[in-house]
């Protein structure tokens, strides 16, 4: 059996915020487009937003292959977009960690920046890159939680 409860506020139609208790458990509001506040936090509907998409597990990263370069300058590395954060980079040619001697986040699709004058051109490299869409949905999630008034803002 479902109950309602009508909860009011100066201002507020009684019918335009309502608990539910539909037998199964508590609902809050009765469509996504109702606005809900918390905390004297104003009102908001349900926050929609593609960057609010799951993410399946290694998505956020990718790994490239690539070539060194003669000093310091540009590597073609394809696949890579601007912004994307550098997790490692791996000198496969002698099985040595690299990433010191390239940039930490890409600054030019499809390339990476090598910041060392040491001549790179014969080895061969692997880069792992985090293209931020964790970061993206856990600042999408922060979002909604302050709109509403749940969470603290800065």
């Amino acid at each position: 059996m479902a109950s309602l409860v009508a909860l009011t506020a100066p201002g507020v139609r009684a019918e335009s915020t309502q608990l539910t208790n539909e037998g199964n458990g508590l609902h809050v509001g009765k469509s996504a487009t109702q606005k809900l506040g918390f905390f004297g936090a104003a009102p908001v509907t349900q926050p929609t937003n593609a960057g609010q998409a799951a993410i399946t597990a290694g998505a956020s990263l990718k790994y490239i292959a690539f070539t060194g370069h003669s000093g310091a300058g540009a590597c073609t590395a394809t696949g890579l977009s601007v912004g994307d954060v550098v997790v490692g980079i791996v000198n496969i040619t002698d099985g040595t960690t690299a990433t010191a001697n390239f940039e930490a986040t890409v600054s030019v699709a499809n390339q990476i920046q090598q910041s060392s004058a040491t001549d790179l051109s014969a080895k061969k490299f692997a880069i792992i890159v985090d293209t931020g869409q964790a970061a993206n949905l856990a600042n999408q999630i922060r979002s909604a939680l302050v709109a509403l008034g749940l969470i603290k803002g800065s």
